[in-house]
């Protein structure tokens, strides 16, 4: 069973990833295809995208470069106001917990490897959306408490989920 959630959003980058080579059928890497701005252009195939091949026992990037071009605290600010509420460090360290979350919930189902994880990154997201909701109703912000709270849902079945399969 499969749960899509989606959120219209002003994409930078949007995509597609093949936990198969979709062209050689190679099943020891993803295959990430990304165009600037929303996914559409590429699914429809008005655009080529940019092409990432990562091998999935090392995660290591075999063909294409980074996706995401680096961004200072200052033009996040600019975007989303609770940076300005924590230091840069703690900016970073979300950033750095939500992305191996959102690892942990995806590729040990895609790669059959240390599928404990799954469970474990679903508690931890749980976690981060609990301090994401506080964060915005202490900034009385209550219009960004929505998708936080589909997503602790989301993290909270998955974990339960997860757990009761392993027991």
């Amino acid at each position: 069973m499969a749960v899509v959630v989606q959120a219209m959003v002003p994409a930078e980058w949007a995509g597609v990833m093949f936990t198969t080579d979709p062209v050689t059928g190679r099943r020891d890497v993803m295959v990430i295809e990304a165009v600037r701005g929303l996914g559409e252009a590429l699914v429809s195939g008005a655009a080529k995208g940019e092409r990432y091949v990562i091998e999935k026992a090392t995660l290591h990037v075999l063909e294409g470069q980074s996706l995401f071009p680096h961004r200072t605290l200052q033009q996040l600010a600019a975007r989303m106001e609770w940076v300005q509420d924590f230091t840069p460090s703690a900016v970073r360290f979300i950033g750095v917990i939500e992305a191996l979350g959102a690892l942990g919930l995806i590729l040990p189902a895609a790669t059959g490897i240390l599928t404990w994880l799954t469970p474990l990154a679903a508690v931890g997201l749980v976690l981060v959306m609990v301090g994401v909701v506080i964060t915005h109703v202490r900034r009385r912000d209550y219009s960004r408490t929505l998708m936080p709270i589909v997503l602790l849902m989301l993290a909270a079945f998955v974990a339960y989920g997860r757990i009761t399969l392993i027991s």
